[in-house]
């Protein structure tokens, strides 16, 4: 299991939000 930084979760939270 890989284990994300707080930043690399927000960056993926930003791109799914700008996607939708």
């Amino acid at each position: 299991m890989a284990v994300k930084s707080d930043i690399e979760i927000a960056q993926e939270a930003e791109l799914k939000h700008i996607t939708e």
